[in-house]
């Protein structure tokens, strides 16, 4: 399965991070609700089960879908020490 787009987001900011000589915990991967499923989709696809519980992560992926809200889920993840907001989440 190839990466979600937001991967190509967030290695890019962590390039203006380094660039600007900021600490990475100032900056945040903003994501449309359907890219935040994207990614729910491929945290499940790509789960080790030595390191997450498939089964937890694969019922709170579903209760997110059920909802319409995939940040449920993306609020325990970060991408690549990034953390993941919602664009709506942008002042």
């Amino acid at each position: 399965m190839s990466e979600p787009a937001a991967f190509e987001r967030a290695r890019s900011l962590l390039h203006h991070a380094k660039y600007c000589a900021s600490p990475i915990h100032q900056f945040a991967v903003t994501l449309t609700k359907a890219e935040g499923f994207e990614l729910c989709d491929w945290y499940l696809k790509t789960a080790d089960p030595r390191f997450i519980n498939v089964q937890e992560l694969w019922e709170a992926v579903h209760e997110a879908r059920s909802k319409d809200d995939p940040w449920l889920v993306l609020v325990h993840f970060r991408l690549l020490g990034l953390e993941i907001i919602s664009q709506l989440q942008v002042h």
